[in-house]
């Protein structure tokens, strides 16, 4: 940067500027695509049961409550969200949506599916998520991840990525 004038400074930083805002419209674009949300829901349909506990990962409120009555959010008072993971964790209901309150801090019984409708290019976060999951449970043989991306789209890339080493079984809809 020492070579740098200042009027060209003052170029790259509002180019950069410029390209942090595109890359925040594209996340959003891709997270927000109805598509997803019927996907998501066909997933619910088809790939799972009224056995299965099924966290939903949306990427907003109303994507959340698109996906189901039972939502945990930002939003709810304290008593609400004990008592809809009470309820999540006796069974009493079997999919619960969210979007980034239960990715970290919340111990989540009973969880044993996951349908992630957001990408975000963390790893993080994405760990944190399927680790919901994972979670070690009395004759709990099977964990299930799906993760919905639009095709063609650096998430799909990055999803690649980060799932190339897992025992991974990819539908391509």
């Amino acid at each position: 940067e020492g070579f740098l004038t200042q009027s060209h400074r003052a170029l790259l930083s509002k180019y950069n500027f410029q390209l942090k805002q595109a890359r925040i419209k594209r996340a959003t674009f891709l997270a927000n695509l109805p598509s997803k949300i019927e996907a998501g829901k066909k997933i619910l349909r088809e790939k799972t049961s009224k056995n299965d506990h099924v966290l939903i990962f949306a990427n907003s409120i109303n994507s959340a409550k698109a996906m189901t009555p039972f939502t945990y959010h930002s939003k709810m008072k304290k008593s609400e969200k004990d008592q809809i993971l009470t309820t999540f964790s006796e069974g009493k209901i079997h999919q619960l949506s969210c979007v980034n309150a239960l990715n970290e801090g919340t111990n989540i019984e009973g969880a044993d599916t996951a349908l992630i409708l957001q990408v975000n290019s963390n790893d993080l976060v994405l760990i944190q998520r399927i680790g919901r999951i994972l979670r070690l449970k009395e004759n709990k043989t099977l964990a299930k991840i799906f993760i919905i991306c639009a095709k063609n789209t650096i998430d799909e890339e990055w999803i690649l990525k980060v799932t190339q080493n897992l025992n991974v079984v990819r539908e391509n809809k």
